[in-house]
């Protein structure tokens, strides 16, 4: 959907003949962790400065009232990487899911 309205956006604007000529960004992977044990927005604040310090995320969401953190991250980040900063912050991992770009 996003990227429909992106290239939509950018035909009007532009003025392009089609949505050809238009080179949307790409998403780099997502996961979503489920994080158990952040009970306040310091927790929040901790984790997600831990895992900006993890080489190759691009930025994070955290959600404090369902523990869901999102992760876009490129090379070399792995999810074991990811997994380690949650761990490393003191808050323990629930569930782990991939959404590929």
């Amino acid at each position: 959907m996003a990227r429909r309205t992106l290239t939509l956006i950018a035909v009007l604007m532009l003025g392009c003949q089609s949505a050809q000529q238009v080179q949307t960004p790409t998403e780099p992977p997502r996961v979503t962790l489920v994080v158990k044990g952040m009970t306040c927005p310091f927790c929040a604040t901790n984790l997600e400065s831990q895992i900006a310090g993890v080489e190759g995320v691009r930025y994070s969401t955290i959600d404090l009232g369902t523990g869901n953190v999102a992760v876009w991250f490129d090379s070399p980040a792995t999810k074991q990487d990811l997994r380690d900063a949650v761990v490393q912050s003191g808050f323990t991992i629930e569930s782990v899911s991939e959404e590929m770009r």
